[in-house]
């Protein structure tokens, strides 16, 4: 995460309600990328009262997907899950998502949530994208880039997904379906961002999304 101070206690707090009633959390990592603010302070001030809280933070600012992999890396976990810390997703969802997954069906499970708070622009730049996407690989996922998905650690590890930046998903989407991983969707709540600002500058992103998955397509043809 990234300047996102004000969103670190209530996450924390939201954790302890859940871990209050479900076993099935045993450890949440904050991964600090080089922030402006006191997020990496107010984490490390959390980690204090929380018990379960660990903190971690980058070299300087890598992205978003960096992120990501540095606390799968990390992770004392056998499933891992990954989860925006912008409050948008709750972790009362989390049981859902690692449902499929303790069952056995599923290898990744990716949220799926609404897209009632996005705006009109990227609300119509989602959807296209994701039909682009779902055209090109195949893979059944309603949005690609869903914030909130839970892998198992040891198909994660295999995949060496390489991106640092916000095109992560896409490429451990593609690698996932290369390796035949079982994927399920799963209904979970989105709530409108209420604190800070996103970090996604829609056109730009949108542009190096369709650039990855041009990038990927091709590779996945030479790998044939």
């Amino acid at each position: 995460m990234r300047d996102e101070y004000s969103n670190v206690q209530p996450i924390c707090e939201a954790f302890a309600r859940l871990m209050d009633t479900d076993s099935s959390v045993r450890e949440v990592i904050f991964v600090d990328d080089h922030s402006r603010d006191s997020t990496l302070d107010e984490i490390n001030a959390c980690a204090t009262h929380f018990p379960f809280v660990r903190a971690l933070t980058l070299d300087g600012q890598q992205g978003k997907g960096a992120a990501i992999k540095k606390g799968f890396q990390e992770s004392r976990c056998d499933i891992l899950v990954m989860m925006d810390g912008d409050q948008q997703y709750t972790p009362q969802d989390i049981p859902l998502m690692l449902k499929p997954i303790l069952a056995g069906s599923a290898d990744l499970v990716v949220g799926k949530g609404n897209n009632h708070h996005s705006s009109t622009v990227r609300h119509v730049l989602s959807t296209l994208y994701s039909f682009v996407f779902r055209c090109m690989f195949g893979y059944p996922v309603s949005n690609p880039n869903e914030g909130f998905k839970a892998i198992v650690k040891e198909k994660f590890d295999q995949l060496q997904v390489a991106a640092n930046g916000f095109d992560f998903d896409i490429e451990l989407l593609v690698k996932s379906a290369r390796q035949l991983l079982r994927m399920k969707e799963v209904q979970i709540e989105r709530r409108e961002r209420s604190i800070g600002k996103s970090k996604v500058h829609v056109l730009p992103t949108a542009v190096r999304f369709c650039q990855r998955m041009i990038e990927l397509r091709f590779s996945q043809r030479k790998s044939r």
